[in-house]
């Protein structure tokens, strides 16, 4: 199926050349889309943006569930369910960072909206029976759109209820348990100036895969979502419309395999298994090089709490309570054509999660609390209050946002026209460590709030009947504030199990020395805010050559927020980082063929970032540090890329789709810790050192970005010969994805995969349809994603000295940098794919 790579752009330029058939054995013309890529409604073809638009139909006709899905068909947007259904990553024109969602401040740059209200957060759970459109805007949307639009948006355009009454119905049964049932109705009111649509949705799913360790299944999903719309012309100048939904999620342990460092296979040295007690002299490889495969889950997520017992996990899986709605205004000042639109979002999101993230069967020993006259006491020997796992990865959140704007267009119908607005964003993060003895409500770990306010611009201006010139300006300001909080075990000069708090103790104080004690739990021992300024710019030129042709030149600034570093970042001086900049230069063309029934667009790109956001690990001047990192601007990047997107209807029957993607990524300038271990066969590097030629990335691709993206999908839709008022409907999709590195150094990665789903049913003129369907039918098992991660079986660090051998130099040797790095060995973990599954799917409309 590899030769899928090469096969779908030949289909799509056969797609073209199906435009030089007389028109006479094409089909009819293709449905036109209106879009709102530029915050008003026009036509896709005539917008000067690079945007992907799925309907309703195309999502019912190619069987889109979510944004996995959707991504497959959309050029230059990759997407990896790396930790489930959490920490979206999605990645546009390959401005990626690998820690992005996963470290606390670091941001995707790839804004999702609903209804053009700015959503925080993830979004894989979010009901596509409710969505009219999604939109794709690919290329920085900071001017419009604002905060986090580094690289693009996503904007989803749920439904209108209908001024006439209906329920629809849609039902889906398949492989491994899957069930999703969603159910709507619609109703007008007042002569159809009130409309109201309700929707619910229950989705499960039992998993695939089983954790050999305990025997059960993993990857299992439910969803629960309510959902409610209303649409009221109020007069004949003002419109207001209401959404909102409420969503549980509860989804099994994740299917995560370690691949351990004794398949490491490339760059030798101290970093490795041979220089550790368990196997000294065994494998001596620092790194994987090549491609990771698939492997057994073992996971260690049930607890048992005995000496020598697995270590378990506080709670395993992914949980959420989550609530949203929005309200649009919208006047159309006194019919003058001036329009005032309010746009008002609120969320709230609690989440639990959790995994086994030393994917080992060590454990820590938490002592019981022991008290002797008020004070701490060490317990005796074997009494034991629990098992905690040796490295515990479980989290919540308890995040509330609002978010406001207010915007003045001028008529659209003006030669010279533009809107202004201004904008009003808060944001607050309450997260929690869960632990044995607080598996439900944990305790406090940080806060973290935002607050953005911003003020835009847009002036278009009609050069001559065909050309115009627009100019976009924005200006925000961003003030963060974290507060951090001792929760958890992380340092032995931070925390007291005995007394389960915050503790500054050493061995020079006891129990009775009044600064035994001085930060205790619920008092934060780190805060930390800044304020970041942006002003971000945006120019289009468009040229409509003539009704079917235009062509159009962008240049765009992108502002990806900076963030704070916390108490580690903090001690190390590095107490926050910058906002990531980029300058976007876009030339591109969309075309309406043969009477519109091909219709084409395609861009290509140069971007040159600035202040690239890297993570390197949190080590002090003398080289020792902890296990987690902090984020840097010492980065430069360019990337170059080329996208299109053709649709054609081949006859009043068959149409066509296609989307092809090529994206090349260098990092120009940049140092990294761990390319300094690697190439110095195990040295710590010493930031002090500054960029020296052992640490420099410059050359190096982008992590997490595919080179070449391809997808088409068939739609077959023609009445049976018999006749009885059915059709026959169906539809054939493939998409290929080249291999993504999973980390800055260009070794490991994650291998291309094919997808290929067909669906095959029969609909009724009574509003009923039956189809069959398969997925993933080329049983793909190549790897979502991989994490570079730690092995913690391998023992303690051999130090020389002591006369054992193979052993690392405690000392620097001379001329180097530091001693050797005695940090665990790098190991691997990967997300598994869902394999070829087969279903059932039964829809109905019902007319009232």
């Amino acid at each position: 199926m590899s030769r899928l790579r090469y096969c779908i752009p030949a289909v799509t330029a056969a797609a073209l050349a199906a435009g030089l058939l007389p028109q006479g054995a094409m089909g009819q013309q293709i449905e036109e889309i209106v879009v709102t890529a530029r915050k008003v409604e026009e036509k896709l073809l005539d917008a000067p943006v690079a945007v992907s638009a799925f309907t309703a139909k195309a999502i019912e006709d190619q069987g889109i569930a979510n944004l996995d899905a959707l991504s497959r068909y959309t050029p230059g947007l990759s997407f990896s369910q790396t930790f489930g259904r959490t920490t979206d990553r999605p990645v546009i024109r390959g401005q990626s960072n690998v820690l992005a969602g996963v470290q606390f401040g670091v941001e995707s740059g790839v804004g999702y909206f609903i209804d053009g209200v700015y959503f925080p957060g993830f979004i894989q759970n979010l009901d596509f029976n409710s969505l009219e459109r999604v939109e794709i805007i690919r290329g920085p949307q900071s001017a419009l759109y604002g905060r986090n639009t580094y690289s693009g948006a996503i904007n989803f355009v749920t439904k209108r209820p209908g001024a006439n009454p209906g329920v629809h119905a849609k039902g889906v049964v398949a492989r491994y348990g899957e069930r999703d049932l969603s159910l709507s109705a619609e109703q007008g009111f007042l002569d159809g100036r009130l409309g109201a649509r309700a929707f619910a949705r229950v989705y499960d799913y039992d998993g695939e895969y089983v954790n050999t360790l305990t025997g059960k299944k993993v990857n299992e999903e439910s969803t629960k979502t309510l959902g409610f719309s209303l649409d009221w012309e109020a007069t004949d100048d003002l419109g207001i419309r209401f959404f909102g939904f409420a969503t549980r999620d509860n989804d099994g342990p994740m299917p995560l395999f370690l691949q351990p460092a004794s398949m490491n296979n490339c760059m030798p040295g101290y970093r490795s298994a041979a220089y550790r007690s368990a196997n000294p002299g065994s494998n001596p490889n620092q790194y994987y090089c090549g491609e990771i495969k698939p492997g057994k889950v073992a996971l260690n997520t049930d607890p048992i709490p005995q000496t020598g017992g697995r270590d378990g996990t506080a709670f395993d899986g992914y949980e959420t309570r989550e609530y949203f709605s929005s309200l649009k205004i919208d006047w159309d000042i006194n019919g003058s054509g001036w329009g005032l639109t309010s746009l008002t979002g609120y969320r709230n999101y609690k989440n639990k999660w959790g995994t086994d993230s030393d994917h080992s069967a060590a454990f820590v020993l938490i002592p019981r609390y022991n008290p002797v006259a008020g004070f701490p006491q060490i317990p005796p020997v074997g009494s034991f209050q629990e098992i905690e796992p040796l490295f515990a990865n479980t989290k919540g959140n308890d995040i509330r946002s609002i978010s406001t704007e207010l915007r003045l267009s001028s008529p659209q119908s003006e030669r010279l026209r533009g809107a202004t607005g201004v904008y009003y964003y808060d944001y607050k993060d309450n997260g929690i460590d869960l632990s044995f003895a607080r598996p439900a409500t944990g305790k406090q770990d940080y806060a973290e709030t935002i607050k953005d306010s911003a003020i835009y611009g847009l002036l278009s201006y009609d050069i001559t009947e065909s050309v115009t010139l627009t100019a976009e300006l924005r200006y925000q300001q961003e003030k963060k504030k974290r507060e951090e909080y001792c929760s958890t075990a992380s340092s032995a000069n931070d925390y007291n199990p005995w007394t389960d708090s915050c503790t500054n103790w050493s061995a020079t104080r006891g129990p009775g020395d009044p600064g035994y004690y001085e930060r205790q739990l619920g008092v934060p021992h780190y805060q930390g805010d800044k304020t970041f300024y942006s002003t971000t710019p945006r120019v289009t030129l468009d040229w409509k050559v003539n009704p079917d042709v235009m062509l159009y030149g962008v240049y765009a600034r992108g502002a990806k927020p900076g963030g704070l570093n916390g108490a580690i970042g903090n001690t190390l001086g590095r107490p926050s980082y910058n906002e990531e900049e980029s300058d976007n230069f876009e030339l591109g063309s969309k075309l309406s063929l043969f009477d519109q029934r091909v219709r084409l667009s395609a861009a290509g790109y140069f971007i040159r970032a600035r202040d690239v956001q890297f993570t390197q690990a949190a080590l002090t001047a003398a080289g020792q540090g902890a296990v987690t990192s902090i984020a840097t601007n010492q980065g430069r990047g360019e990337i170059k890329g080329l996208e299109m997107d053709v649709q054609t209807a081949l006859t009043d029957a068959i149409s066509l789709s296609a989307a092809y993607s090529y994206t090349d990524t260098e990092i120009t300038r940049g140092c990294d810790d761990f390319q300094y271990v690697l190439n110095t066969g195990g040295l710590v590097y010493d930031p002090q050192l500054g960029t020296v030629s052992a640490c420099d990335l410059s050359g190096k691709s982008y992590p997490l970005v595919p080179k070449t993206t391809a997808s088409l999908s068939l739609t077959y839709d023609n009445p049976l010969p018999f006749g009885h008022g059915l059709s026959l409907i169906g539809n054939v999709g493939a998409s290929y994805e080249s291999s993504k590195y999973i980390q800055i150094h260009n070794l490991a990665e994650t291998g291309s995969s094919t997808l290929v789903d067909m669906r095959l049913g029969v609909r009724s003129e009574d509003g009923w349809s039956v189809v069959l369907f398969g997925r993933n039918l080329t049983d793909e098992d190549t790897i979502i994603m991989a994490t570079r991660w730690l092995d913690l079986t391998v023992g303690t660090p051999v130090i020389c000295g002591g006369g054992a051998t193979p052993c690392i130099p405690a000392t620097p040797t001379p001329g180097t940098a530091g001693g050797g790095d005695t940090a665990s060995p790098r190991a691997f973990f990967g997300t598994l794919r869902k394999g070829r599954s087969f279903g059932i799917e039964f829809t109905y409309d019902f007319k009232l």
